[in-house]
């Protein structure tokens, strides 16, 4: 036969059994509760803080990698607008001043328009003003005009220029870049 436990209710938080004995019926209950253990509770605390160490790290590299692309951006468009402007300048050019021989210089001169680095900005001057072509948050580290002579006599201009970012960037890591180009003249 099956031992089965009879519960006869005597009042409201104890009970009896078949032999008996008087049971609180509230301890009964806490026991069958089950709860986390110490344990359990510390691999779950460091399961937790595994991931949101992974986590963390993610964001981190992530917005370093933001940060650097963000001054690669910002270095090629500077870097491409200067070449270009000094390239729209040359092509509506009466006269260019270039140097007499194939060694850099760092001053173009175009009709009424120089160009030139200042304060590590690459500087327009006309006749009225002088503007920054370059902004803020680049520096130009070199700038250099060279004349070229090509077969048949033409002469040819080269342009280089080096852009670096000036922002903070994670690391302390400098981001430049150079752009040249070479414009025939007419």
């Amino acid at each position: 036969m099956k031992n089965h436990l009879r519960i006869k209710r005597k009042s409201k938080n104890k009970v009896t059994n078949q032999g008996g004995k008087i049971i609180n019926l509230k301890s009964k209950i806490l026991n069958l509760k089950s709860g986390f253990t110490l344990i359990e509770t510390i691999i779950y605390m460091g399961l937790l803080a595994a991931i949101l160490l992974v986590i963390t790290n993610l964001m981190i590299t992530t917005s370093y990698f933001s940060q650097e692309e963000t001054a690669r951006l910002e270095i090629q468009k500077n870097g491409r607008f200067a070449i270009e402007r000094i390239i729209r300048d040359l092509q509506a050019a009466d006269s260019v001043t270039i140097p007499a021989d194939s060694t850099p210089t760092n001053n173009l001169v175009i009709g009424d328009i120089s160009y030139q680095l200042s304060s590590d900005r690459l500087t327009r001057t006309d006749l009225d003003s002088t503007e920054n072509v370059t902004n803020n948050s680049v520096q130009v580290d070199s700038l250099e005009f060279s004349r070229i002579e090509n077969p048949g006599g033409k002469t040819s201009i080269k342009i280089k220029i080096t852009v670096n970012y000036i922002g903070l960037i994670e690391g302390n890591r400098d981001i430049s870049q150079d752009f040249g180009t070479t414009f025939y003249l007419k």
